[in-house]
């Protein structure tokens, strides 16, 4: 983690968060490590091979502006383009002050016609403590594919499986000191309700 964090979000990065960031994605790839994203998962709801029959959300990660560059730098790595300083500056400067919530689904039932199941998914809010509701900045879907997953009583299935992530602008009330907890509720593709308690303190 960054020298300068104690396991707090910051909205706006320091010329020394970003070269940082730009130094950990970077060397992570060139030694041939998988992304760590450990350290920003709200929730795991399984295995992402063992799931129950008609559920839908396999995790929920949050991305912070420090997490999103850090993965941006390990990218251009990976494909052999290391990112230039100048390149991670505007980029912490276009993730500032936002945070993204990404969903990790798997359709509830086999078939084609659950392929457009991301599409499904709906009515992201973000609740903070002071009683403010944020709706979604923008919303994405990656990964559509197929895989096999072992369905309790069920046995194994192929069911459709991909993301859905949802930006959110932090208002400048939270920047300014204010409480960092929220609740991220949504609408999954079967219809189901979820909602997962955040604390952004615990975050860089």
């Amino acid at each position: 983690l960054p020298m300068n964090s104690a396991f707090a979000f910051v909205p706006r990065l320091s010329s020394q968060d970003v070269l940082q960031a730009l130094s950990r994605g970077t060397s992570m790839a060139a030694e041939g490590h998988p992304f760590d994203l450990g350290k920003y998962v709200v929730a795991a709801e399984s295995n992402g091979i063992d799931v129950r029959k008609g559920s839908v959300v396999d995790a929920v990660v949050l991305r912070t502006p420090y997490e999103r560059l850090e993965y941006r730098a390990y990218r251009a790595a990976y494909q052999g383009h290391d990112m230039t300083k100048e390149q991670a500056r505007r980029l912490a400067q276009r993730f500032g002050a936002e945070v993204q919530l990404v969903i990790f689904a798997h359709s509830p039932r086999p078939g084609i016609g659950e392929r457009d199941f991301l599409q499904k998914f709906s009515h992201a809010t973000l609740l903070l403590k002071q009683g403010r509701t944020l709706s979604p900045v923008s919303a994405g879907r990656a990964g559509l594919a197929e895989d096999f997953f072992a369905v309790k009583g069920e046995g194994r299935q192929i069911l459709w499986l991909g993301s859905v992530s949802y930006t959110f602008k932090i208002p400048p009330s939270l920047l300014n000191g204010h409480t960092a907890e929220c609740v991220f509720s949504f609408l999954d593709s079967a219809g189901h309700q979820h909602s997962y308690h955040v604390n952004l303190k615990n975050f860089y």
